[in-house]
């Protein structure tokens, strides 16, 4: 046995985005628009943000 060259744990593929597209963000609703049955979820934090 050898000592092999740490691989990549996420090798980049060919014709692929380094990174998974991130899905769009959710429109948020202004207070006045949520009705009051929906209780209000706070946006999840986004890594570009």
């Amino acid at each position: 046995m050898g000592i092999d060259p740490p691989t990549p744990q996420n090798p980049p593929q060919p014709g692929q985005p380094e990174k998974p597209p991130m899905p769009p963000p959710e429109p948020t609703a202004p207070p006045t628009e949520i009705p009051p049955e929906i209780p209000h979820i706070p946006p999840l934090p986004q890594p570009n943000a």
